[in-house]
């Protein structure tokens, strides 16, 4: 039983003394008009009230919010070699949990581009075009939240570096000796 479905008032419930008993609930001694106060996720659980004789029923206090503490966690790292497999996965605190989580890459100073939906995102061949800020929002009933940016990086592969170095060094000497051949023939 949650604390919609329980049909009396709470607000007509007065605290005089709480008790924890063995089974981590808490036991208290009722009168009238309680102030439930601010609630936090941290007081979710089963509560007891005894009015007078009989046994209490116990109350299940469930504490819903909005998605909160949203973070993005990427694998293999945020810095990756072009053509690489590269995963987001969005997680988030949130009570009923989050049902929608949507991507975005930042492509202006205020756009956004939307990348699309689920709880990863995963680019198979990561290119230098996919260089940039990502960050998702996480969606229940209650509201959302978004991750602040995080920054991913697609860095050439070595070997390309290493060929691409070996190929300007072979230019550079056919050039050399090409310029050295015509100048001996003059």
């Amino acid at each position: 039983m949650t604390v919609a479905d329980f049909s009396p008032d709470l607000s007509q419930v007065q605290v005089i003394t709480p008790l924890r008993d063995l089974q981590d609930h808490w036991v208290w001694t009722c009168k009238y008009q309680y102030p439930l106060g601010p609630l936090s996720s941290n007081d979710t659980g089963c509560y007891s009230c005894g009015l007078g004789q009989g046994i209490p029923t116990p109350i299940l206090l469930d504490v819903r919010y909005a998605p909160r503490d949203v973070s993005v966690k990427v694998s293999p790292s945020p810095e990756v070699v072009k053509g690489s497999r590269l995963t987001l996965t969005c997680s988030n605190n949130a009570n009923p949990a989050a049902e929608t989580y949507t991507w975005f890459q930042r492509s202006g100073p205020l756009l956004s581009l939307r990348l699309g939906t689920g709880k990863e995102h995963t680019f198979n061949e990561i290119d230098s075009d996919d260089s940039g800020l990502y960050f998702c929002m996480a969606q229940n009933a209650l509201g959302s939240q978004n991750f602040t940016e995080l920054e991913v990086k697609v860095k050439e592969s070595s070997h390309l570096i290493v060929v691409l170095a070996a190929l300007g060094a072979l230019f550079l000497v056919t050039a050399v000796i090409v310029v050295l051949y015509i100048y001996i023939k003059r």
